[in-house]
């Protein structure tokens, strides 16, 4: 029942959990594309397409934050957390990178970041970043990490899951149907709660094994059964042919 006192039945549509599915030019390499054996060496194609700074990331192990680098992406609370982890003598840390393009109001964020020097090098920030680069950041990263205050898709953590990577996630809005079981979760309004649930899994190697191992037998939903959902819904299943 509303406030304006009628009831009226909400139709639900599961959320997406698939990934970027970039493919790599073969023509990436130029002339050296056709003295390479792309099969055996799948991983010299892929580097062709990212540029060194995005290359340099995966020298030491990294957590990975994608997305829109807002407000409403909790960023400042996300690195006050790494702060957090430091401070508690952590100094195996991995490092953690926020990766997209920068968005409204992160003027604290920024200030932080200047001010504590990237907090001495343990953060790191790709800007915008093509879809070969994310792709290649999905995948070499030990998990992701999405504590938004507020998310309509939360296509970041469908992402990190086909990719096989599981993340520390908000346990708000839509977050949870996309996360499912297969993510550590955290309260988003709480620095040290997501400290917490990221040092769940950067000490905890059987913890990130056996949600990396739910998510590997997992049936992930792809963006065709969302839009034959979205379809049956509207009543127009029959109208549209794929």
């Amino acid at each position: 029942m509303t406030k304006y006192g009628f009831e009226r039945e909400v139709e639900v549509l599961s959320l997406v959990q698939q990934g970027i599915d970039k493919k790599i030019s073969p023509t990436a390499l130029g002339p050296m594309s056709t003295r390479v054996n792309k099969d055996a060496y799948p991983w010299l194609y892929e580097v062709a397409e990212i540029s060194d700074d995005v290359r340099n990331v995966a020298t030491v192990p990294y957590v990975l934050c994608a997305g829109t680098i807002e407000a409403r992406k909790n960023v400042w609370r996300i690195a006050q957390s790494w702060q957090r982890l430091l401070q508690e003598g952590n100094y195996d840390l991995p490092r953690l990178v926020f990766a997209g393009r920068k968005g409204w109001h992160i003027e604290a964020f920024e200030n932080f970041l200047k001010g504590s020097g990237n907090l001495d090098g343990w953060i790191q920030v790709v800007e915008a970043p093509s879809d070969a680069e994310l792709a290649f950041l999905y995948r070499n990263c030990k998990f992701s990490i999405m504590a938004s205050l507020y998310e309509g898709w939360g296509l970041p953590v469908g992402e990190a899951l086909s990719y096989g990577k599981t993340a520390v996630v908000a346990n708000n809005s839509s977050l949870p149907e996309v996360g499912g079981e297969y993510v550590e979760y955290c309260d988003a309004a709480s620095i040290e709660s997501i400290a917490a649930a990221c040092r769940r899994l950067i000490r905890d190697p059987q913890r990130l094994q056996e949600l990396e191992n739910s998510i590997s037998t997992a049936k992930m939903r792809n963006w065709e059964e969302v839009c034959s959902d979205l379809l049956n819904i509207l009543g127009l299943s029959g109208e549209f042919v794929g």
